[in-house]
């Protein structure tokens, strides 16, 4: 697929919410290898709310996965609640997109950058004790004082785990306000 194809296919399917694969050559897509050249890297959206959420398996380092997001309008998956974290790990795991290549987590916007132990989300807002969370077992733990990105982690049942933030790894971008009705009834609540 070339990059013009590519912009124009994930515009697409960002903004008019119609399909639930970024690329007709993704159709009926469960597993196959991260060599072929027709696998997709993009796969959505899931729609909760007024809000989209698109899985991208390309990986990227986290501050690079930030910048993806941004570019296209968007931000890093904000998974401040259990609807929105439920339907997410559920889509991963049911189109298989753990399966299609090496994933050990998805990067989300949740991070402690500026300040060991204080989280943020991307507007800057703190993760307070007593808003949603989903710590994996012993988490976070900022293991040899330089994990400062939070992850999805697949080994733990998709729970939230502080990772560095210069590994790569797949990530989910949020779009909000898209307006109108919710396009992607297949996978809304």
């Amino acid at each position: 697929m070339t990059i013009d194809a590519f912009t124009a296919c994930l515009g697409f399917c960002i903004f008019t919410l119609v399909v639930t694969r970024a690329s007709a050559d993704c159709a009926g897509l469960t597993k196959r290898s991260i060599d072929d050249p027709v696998v997709c890297h993009e796969f959505g959206p899931v729609c909760v709310d007024n809000t989209a959420y698109m899985v991208y398996t390309r990986k990227a380092s986290w501050l690079d996965a930030e910048q993806n997001c941004s570019s296209l309008g968007g931000t890093l998956y904000v998974m401040n609640s259990t609807k929105v974290d439920k339907m997410v790990r559920k889509f991963i795991i049911s189109e298989y997109l753990d399966d299609l290549i090496v994933v050990t987590g998805y990067w989300t916007g949740l991070n402690d950058i500026d300040e060991e132990g204080v989280y943020r989300w991307p507007d800057g807002s703190v993760l307070e004790s007593e808003d949603y969370s989903r710590w994996a077992r012993n988490q976070p733990n900022n293991r040899k004082n330089s994990q400062d990105c939070v992850q999805i982690w697949k080994d733990a049942g998709y729970k939230w785990d502080d990772a560095t933030c210069t590994k790569r790894k797949p990530y989910v971008c949020e779009y909000q306000n898209l307006g109108g009705p919710d396009g992607c009834s297949l996978y809304s609540s």
